[in-house]
């Protein structure tokens, strides 16, 4: 198959691939200030929109292997304890919810923001928004972004080192790791309750911040403010997850290990005992394909779609229709085998099915799963109400969750007393309810590659989309 690529004439200087393919340059239009292109549906259509799958002009590249954090759509978002954030395709992070210490990253300390702020940096004596932002995640009292130079920079609560720049002094503006510039970058992080992971390109691990029960995995139990490597996992980590006070790593041959606190059994390894050190999740072989981590349980995606959850399940977190705490990965009851990505909160877990549908389960007395009750727990999957199939990311906190839409909104959903929905209120909804002050500019669709190749492999299949032969 031959697809017939075009480029707007702004992803010349934005993207690399656009300059060095010599892609023919589509015309423009003027749509109010910003300058838009159509991408059509004809029979004959050679201008196609991989990103959201509908005729609607949009500022978003027509190919899915733009290089990030350049010109092109992103839309990742994370969701703390008490906050969100979410990084616009401008590669600006914005952020909501509590601001108690500094969290917000906009060089104060106060009650918080209900909707949308621009996170901010200190350049001098000038204070400007921060920029080339490609990931942020989300502790509970601090949050960290990774840039698109490799860098990780980090805000708020230092009382432990969770911020890695070798003090405790907490931040109110984003401050750099600096252990970590030079050398391999940045390539994923995940942050704890008052710990950071990061994983490099080299295939490291390096993790700082509170170590109480081990959690940066190094063998001790003594707080770092600089990061630490977790030697033990030398250097075939792919894929990383931090949960309250523990964390976990999938390694390329697809087994998962876990340190940490272990008190519920959420490390999967059969005890309650804590390690300072990795140890292997037996249970699931090879076969782990995603893991995400909350406050006392444990989930893993396979490589077949099903969904295995562990550890504490007080209100049914473990999705098994029990109440009993599971030291073994336990199957979630009525997934089945088509989950595509997990996201696991507080007490709660949810679930995007490959049909962009989205099931949650757990604690729900704050309406996080969404469901539209506020019954007390939720042991089996529910369907969340008003995203029909819309969900393209996923993302949970102590006791919300959210989800990117195809059409590059963000919707969010469960308790929001410090204003972590954005909805520019403090009252939970036990529904998916619009985050405020996240449109992004000019009529940009938010999309990820990974879910415009999914959408493209749906349409070529349904025969959509129009074939060139070779």
């Amino acid at each position: 198959m031959l697809l017939n690529l075009s480029v707007a004439g702004w992803y010349q200087d934005g993207c690399t691939w656009a300059r060095d393919w010599a892609l023919p340059t589509l015309p423009t239009q003027q749509v109010g200030s910003c300058q838009v292109f159509d991408i059509g549906a004809g029979a004959l259509q050679t201008r196609m929109g991989l990103n959201l799958g509908d005729t609607t002009p949009r500022r978003c590249p027509s190919f899915a292997t733009c290089e990030p954090g350049k010109s092109c759509c992103i839309g990742r978002f994370a969701v703390g304890a008490y906050n969100s954030c979410a990084v616009k395709s401008d590669g600006t992070l914005w952020c909501f919810g509590s601001n108690v210490d500094g969290q917000l990253g906009r060089g104060t300390i106060d009650g918080g923001s209900a909707s949308a702020l621009p996170v901010l940096e200190q350049k001098g004596s000038e204070v400007v928004p921060l920029n080339g932002v490609i990931q942020a995640l989300l502790g509970r009292s601090h949050g960290c972004a990774r840039r698109n130079d490799g860098s990780l920079w980090c805000w708020g609560k230092n009382d432990l080192g969770q911020l890695g720049d070798g003090t405790t002094l907490t931040r109110t503006y984003p401050v750099p790791v600096t252990a970590l510039t030079g050398g391999a970058a940045v390539e994923q992080a995940a942050a704890g309750g008052s710990f950071v992971c990061v994983r490099r390109t080299d295939g490291t691990l390096w993790c700082w911040g509170s170590n109480a029960t081990g959690e940066l995995g190094d063998g001790t139990t003594i707080s770092r403010s600089s990061p630490v490597r977790v030697t033990a996992l030398g250097t075939e980590t792919v894929d990383l997850a931090a949960g309250s006070t523990y964390a976990c790593a999938r390694q390329a041959d697809g087994r998962l290990w876990c340190w940490g606190d272990n008190g519920f059994g959420q490390l999967g390894d059969g005890t309650t005992l804590p390690r300072a050190a990795p140890a292997p999740v037996t249970a699931l072989g090879t076969a782990v394909a995603q893991v995400s981590l909350g406050g006392g349980q444990s989930c893993a995606r396979l490589g077949d779609g099903s969904v295995w959850c562990w550890g504490k399940n007080t209100y049914g977190q473990v999705g098994d229709g029990t109440t009993i705490d599971r030291y073994h990965p336990t199957p979630v009851t009525g997934l089945g085998t088509t989950a595509v990505e997990l996201a696991v909160g507080g007490g709660h877990g949810c679930a995007r099915h490959d049909d962009g549908s989205v099931s949650c389960w757990g604690f729900a007395l704050q309406g996080q799963v969404g469901d539209g009750t506020t019954v007390l727990s939720r042991p089996l999957p529910v369907a969340v109400a008003g995203l029909g199939t819309t969900a393209a990311e996923l993302g949970s906190g102590g006791t919300h969750s959210c989800a990117r839409r195809t059409d590059g909104t963000l919707s969010c959903w469960g308790e929001n007393l410090h204003g972590q929905l954005g909805d520019g209120t403090a009252g939970g909804s036990p529904i998916p309810t619009r985050a405020l002050s996240l449109g992004c500019q000019c009529g940009d669709g938010v999309c990820s590659r990974s879910e415009i190749a999914s959408r493209l492999r749906r349409r070529l299949l349904a025969g959509e989309l129009r074939r060139w032969p070779l």
